[in-house]
């Protein structure tokens, strides 16, 4: 970011905002999109392995233990239920058949673009 603002000739005075700056520069950013898109196909990839592997395990969220005080921790299905918009089972279902599940991780990086 900081290359960015050097080539802008924005000064860090100037309390410009890195929205603000990847604005002016046209550009968006990837990293999210990057991640949004490797969990969405990670967890199609689980889905689709073994029954009782060890990370579909720790996914679903299935391990007894004591919990810790404080917040209750994100999970990364909180995430992808947050993107997709469906609900468990719902991706689940779609995870099981290839073809339906590369279209919504493609229809996800679609929305993530605006386009």
């Amino acid at each position: 970011m900081w290359l960015c603002r050097k080539m802008l000739k924005i000064k860090w005075q100037s309390f410009t905002s890195n929205k603000k700056v990847l604005k002016l520069e046209g550009k968006d950013r990837e990293l999210m999109s990057t991640i949004m898109r490797r969990k969405v196909a990670f967890f199609g990839q689980l889905q689709r392995g073994d029954q009782v592997s060890f990370p579909k395990l720790v996914l679903e969220g299935k391990i007894v233990r004591k919990r810790s005080p404080g917040r209750q921790r994100r999970i990364r299905l909180d995430d992808i239920r947050g993107w997709t918009g469906l609900c468990y089972r719902d991706l689940k279902k779609a995870a099981l058949n290839r073809e339906d599940f590369r279209f919504l991780n493609a229809k996800l990086q679609l929305k993530e673009y605006g386009t």
